[in-house]
C-alpha cells in the first residue's frame, strides 16, 4: 500500500499545482470609474504625502495650544569651593580664611503668561488656517490625481475599443481578400488588387499592434499608480451614460466652483492668513505679563564672615512685566511688510475669482462641443458603412475599383475609430468639468 502512495505522488503533485491560483501571475480586473477613484485615495504616494501634511498640520496647532501652558524649570548642580584669599588695599598682607569645600543648589521655578497681546491665540488661529490650506491642498492633490487617472483610464477604454474595431477590420479585409483571390483566379480581377488588399491589410495588423503596445504601457502605468498586482489586466467597465449627463447651465456650474473649488478657497484662507499675520506684527508692541515662583535650596551660605556650611532655602512668588521698547521702531517695518501681504492676497483672490471663471467656461464649452461631435460621429459610422456596403457590391460586380473600395473601407474604419474617440472624449471632458468645479 505504501508503494502504490508513492506511485501516485507525481499525481497528487500535479493536481496541487494546476489548483494555485494563477491570478498571482496575471489576472483580470474589470474596474469602474468609481472603482478607480477609490483606489487612487487609498494607494496614491501623492496623495499619501499630502495626508501626511495634513497630519503634520494637526500636530502644529497643538504645539502652538501648548504655549498656553505653564513653564517650568529645574536645575541641580554640584560644585567645589576654594579657600579664600584676603589682600589688604596694598596687596601686602594676606591671610587665608577656610570655607566649606561643596557647594550644591537646587531650584525650581515656574512661569505662566497671563498676558502677550493675543499673540498665543493668533498663533493657535495662524496654525488652524494652516491647517485648512493643507486639508484643501489635500483635496486638490487628490482631485488632480484622479482627473489624471480617469485621462489614463479613459485612454485604456478607448484603446480596447479601437483593438475591437481593427481586429473586425482584419477579419473583413481577410474575407475581402479571399473574394478577391477567388475573383483573380477566375480572371476577372489582375493580381495587383491582391497586392492591393494585402498592403493594406498588413497596415491594420501593425495599426492593431501598436494598440497592443500602448495598451500593455497604459495598463502598467495604472498599476503601478493604483498599487495593484504588476501582472494585473485592467478592463473598464462601460460608463453609465446617466452618470455624465447634467442639465447645470454655465451660471450653475460657476456657482459651485466659487463654493466648492479647493484653489479658491486656498486663496481665501491665505488672505486670513495674511490678516493674522498683521495681528501678529502689532501684538509685538505690547507688554508681555507673566506670573512667576520659583524655589531655591543651596549651600554653604557665603555672605557671611566667616561662611557657614549650612542649607538655606528661599521661594519667591509674583508678577512680571516686560516690554520691548525697541519694538517701537521695530515693528514699523514689519507692520508695513504685513499690509503688503494682505493687498497681495487680496489681488490673489480677484485673479484666482478671473481664473476659475475661464477654465470652468472652457470647460463647460467643450464638455457641450464633446456631446454635439457624439451626434455626428454615430451618424458618419452609419453613412461609412453604408458607403463601403454599396461600393463593396459595385466592385465585386465590376462597376468600382478596388481603390475606391480600399478607401471606402478606410473612411468606415475611420468612423469607427472616431466614434470611440468621441465617447472617451466626452466622457474625460466631463470629469474635467467636475475637477474644474470642485466636484471630482
Amino acid at each position: 500500500m505504501k508503494t502504490d502512495l508513492i506511485k501516485q505522488l507525481p499525481l497528487v503533485a500535479l493536481v496541487l499545482l494546476f489548483q494555485i491560483p494563477l491570478g498571482s501571475y496575471a489576472q483580470e480586473l474589470h474596474l469602474s470609474i468609481s472603482e478607480l477613484f477609490a483606489l487612487t485615495s487609498k494607494n496614491s504616494e501623492r496623495i499619501k504625502l499630502a495626508q501626511w501634511s495634513v497630519e503634520q498640520s494637526k500636530e502644529k496647532i497643538g504645539l502652538a495650544k501648548s504655549a498656553r501652558l505653564p513653564d517650568i524649570e529645574t536645575d541641580i548642580s554640584y560644585s567645589y569651593l576654594s579657600d579664600i584669599t584676603i589682600w589688604d588695599p596694598h596687596f601686602n598682607n594676606r591671610e587665608i580664611a577656610a570655607m566649606p569645600h561643596n557647594g550644591m543648589k537646587f531650584g525650581l521655578e515656574a512661569t505662566q503668561i497671563i498676558f502677550a497681546g493675543g499673540r498665543i491665540n493668533k498663533n493657535i488661529e495662524k496654525e488652524s488656517l494652516a491647517s485648512q490650506v493643507a486639508y484643501l491642498n489635500l483635496e486638490k492633490d487628490e482631485a488632480d490625481v484622479k482627473l489624471l487617472l480617469v485621462g489614463k483610464y479613459l485612454d485604456l477604454y478607448k484603446l480596447i475599443k479601437q483593438k475591437v474595431v481593427f481586429e473586425k477590420n482584419i477579419k473583413l479585409s481577410l474575407l475581402r481578400l479571399k473574394n478577391i483571390e477567388s475573383l483573380n483566379a477566375e480572371g476577372m480581377v489582375t493580381h495587383n488588387d491582391i497586392t492591393r488588399s494585402q498592403l493594406q491589410l498588413s497596415r491594420l495588423e501593425l495599426n492593431l499592434e501598436e494598440v497592443d503596445n500602448s495598451i500593455e504601457i497604459i495598463n502598467h502605468e495604472l498599476c503601478v499608480t493604483l498599487g495593484l498586482a504588476e501582472h494585473t489586466q485592467i478592463y473598464p467597465e462601460e460608463v453609465d451614460e446617466r452618470l455624465i449627463q447634467s442639465e447645470r447651465t454655465y451660471d450653475d456650474w460657476m456657482a459651485e466652483a466659487v463654493s466648492k473649488l479647493p484653489e479658491n478657497r486656498i486663496s481665501a484662507l491665505q488672505l486670513q492668513l495674511a490678516q493674522n499675520e498683521l495681528d501678529l506684527v502689532k501684538a509685538q508692541r505690547l507688554p508681555v505679563l507673566n506670573f512667576f515662583a520659583d524655589n531655591h535650596l543651596q549651600r554653604p551660605l557665603t555672605i557671611v564672615v566667616p561662611a557657614q556650611d549650612i542649607f538655606l532655602n528661599e521661594y519667591q512668588i509674583g508678577l512680571k512685566l516686560k516690554y520691548d521698547i525697541s519694538s517701537l521702531y521695530h515693528v514699523k517695518e514689519k507692520i508695513s511688510l504685513a499690509k503688503h501681504g494682505i493687498s497681495y492676497s487680496e489681488t490673489a483672490v480677484k485673479l484666482q475669482l478671473q481664473e476659475i471663471d475661464q477654465r470652468v467656461h472652457h470647460a463647460f464649452i467643450k464638455y457641450k462641443e464633446a456631446i454635439s461631435k457624439m451626434d455626428t460621429y454615430r451618424k458618419n459610422v452609419e453613412l461609412a458603412q453604408e458607403n463601403y456596403e454599396q461600393i463593396e457590391v459595385k466592385y465585386f460586380n465590376q462597376l468600382a475599383l478596388l481603390v475606391d473600395m480600399i478607401d471606402a473601407s478606410n473612411e468606415k474604419l475611420n468612423a469607427e475609430l472616431q466614434l470611440q474617440n468621441g465617447q472617451a472624449e466626452r466622457i474625460f471632458n466631463f470629469y474635467k468639468l467636475e475637477r474644474t468645479t470642485g466636484n471630482l
